[in-house]
């Protein structure tokens, strides 16, 4: 049975302004909830410590310097810049899920790669209900992927902004489908080095704000062109500029990305503001919070994105609140995804988008 459509205001309004009441509320859940992604006790999983022995090594100051970020290969994965290090905290959530008794995703290769960089994990302090909605929304992407693929036995997909997600091991294509990572050059060779080779599934080092991302990426057949957890660090001009590319570049296909509705611009200060103090990822006395790299509002109805480029329809609107796996979540969010049936707000608050071109 599919997802129901969240029905939405008319597209040349986009709602962007929230209103009182339930949307409001979640409005500020959204807040605190990415917030704990730096905020708060570390999940009871855990991750790696910083040293041998879990200590947190200080400098001639007294002062307790960033985690040692070092992989096995001597790879120095600290001098990511702070969005390129948000690969980081949802491959985090990816391991904890696959560590959970009933786990939404199941992706033991996440567990491997966090087991592979010797970081202290633990230290970001993501709770439940983010793991929860990150491995959720990767099923749902992974589940569309693979209902595309048989549609369609011989075509392209591309994961943009893909990080250090094993989505291309998850779906495990057939060899008539090629696999294209995109993603900034070090974010790339990070990749390359923790993840396993497989045939047919190729890396793309380059930034999705240039254009040239998608020039070495052949357009002569169907393409699933997907987006976990990347519009929200780009501005609106960026993203618009990514989805003309796509419909530009590629002959038909379909784009998919997770989304978070409307995110005031309040909202988003409140976020940076809890957050200022929690320096784990940080560089230069920065916080490295998701808010800090916050960049796109969101928008209300998902007809949007269609007033952007007219080559694309929606294909579907699904909420994560609506998905069975919604009965793993951790009682708060259950509690909101009972809501999100009689509050289309809640529901958009975390939801996966579909448009065909």
């Amino acid at each position: 049975m599919k997802p129901p459509i969240i029905t939405g205001s008319d597209p040349h309004q986009n709602g962007r302004r929230p209103k009182a009441g339930p949307e409001r509320l979640l409005n500020a859940c959204v807040v605190s909830g990415l917030a704990q992604f730096n905020l708060g006790k570390p999940h009871a999983s855990g991750g790696n410590a910083l040293g041998r022995h879990g200590e947190r090594r200080r400098d001639y100051a007294g002062r307790a310097p960033a985690p040692s970020m070092c992989l096995a290969g001597g790879m120095n994965v600290g001098e990511l810049t702070p969005v390129e290090q948000t690969a980081l905290l949802t491959e985090y959530a990816r391991a904890l899920d696959s560590r959970a008794h009933h786990s939404i995703l199941g992706d033991s290769l996440a567990d491997e790669v966090v087991g592979a960089i010797e970081y202290d994990f633990a230290g970001l302090g993501v709770i439940p209900s983010v793991v929860c909605l990150v491995a959720l929304r990767a099923k749902m992407l992974d589940e569309r992927i693979r209902a595309f693929m048989t549609e369609h036995p011989v075509a392209a997909v591309v994961d943009l902004g893909a990080g250090l997600s094993s989505a291309v091991y998850r779906v495990d294509p057939p060899p008539t489908v090629d696999w294209y990572n995109v993603d900034f050059p070090a974010v790339i060779a990070l990749r390359d080095t923790v993840l396993p080779h497989r045939d047919r599934s190729h890396s793309v080092a380059v930034s999705v704000a240039e254009s040239r991302w998608a020039d070495a990426i052949p357009a002569d057949r169907p393409t699933m062109v997907v987006a976990d957890g990347l519009f929200a660090f780009l501005r609106e001009s960026v993203i618009v500029a990514v989805l003309r590319r796509i419909t530009g570049h590629f002959g038909s296909g379909v784009v998919a990305f997770n989304d978070y509705g409307t995110v005031s611009r309040a909202n988003r200060l409140a976020g940076r503001l809890i957050t200022s103090g929690k320096r784990i990822l940080s560089r230069g006395g920065t916080s490295n919070s998701p808010h800090s790299q916050w960049q796109f509002e969101g928008f209300k109805d998902a007809h949007y994105p269609e007033t952007w480029n007219p080559d694309l329809t929606l294909l579907e609107e699904a909420s994560l609140m609506h998905e069975p796996d919604a009965a793993l979540f951790p009682a708060s969010l259950r509690l909101a995804s009972r809501m999100a049936v009689h509050f289309p707000a809640i529901a958009r608050k975390a939801r996966v988008l579909q448009y065909r071109f």
